[in-house]
């Protein structure tokens, strides 16, 4: 009886802490280079609540209440607004890493091979994560990206 108990607790106790654990490391990158940023903060839109977080030194606390959903994730990032619609937000729990990224051109095709035509792009920006995804965005003008 004391071993079932004992089990039960361990395995509540983990389940809590595992839930709590949303925490992933967050790397930026300019022209394929991870650049260093002053400032970042990260909106999680799902079920129209707007969830903030702070992005300090390379980790980004992740909202329970989005993990594993699709929401919106708005990246700011010193002077760029970088927006992902409807995108699962998850990551690889043995490697709980994402990297975001701008890119203009000339453009690496080969790391954006999701993008159909290239046709009037100036920028592309994406979030690639540890679990094999990359997310992209295309076909945008600098003036949406950039906002100084």
């Amino acid at each position: 009886m004391k071993t079932l108990i004992t089990l039960i607790s361990f395995v509540m106790l983990s389940s809590c802490a595992m839930a709590q654990n949303n925490n992933i490391s967050i790397s930026f990158e300019v022209e394929g280079k991870q650049q260093d940023y002053k400032n970042a903060t990260a909106e999680f839109i799902y079920n129209n609540d707007t969830l903030s977080s702070k992005i300090e030194n390379g980790k980004l606390t992740i909202p329970a209440t989005v993990v594993k959903k699709k929401a919106t994730v708005i990246f700011y990032i010193d002077k760029y607004v970088l927006k992902f619609s409807s995108i699962p937000v998850t990551w690889n729990d043995l490697n709980p890493k994402w990297a975001v990224g701008v890119d203009t051109p000339p453009f690496d095709k080969e790391k954006f091979w999701t993008i159909k035509s290239w046709k009037k792009v100036e920028i592309v920006y994406y979030l690639k994560n540890e679990d094999g995804r990359m997310f992209t965005v295309d076909n945008c003008r600098k003036s949406k990206v950039i906002t100084k």
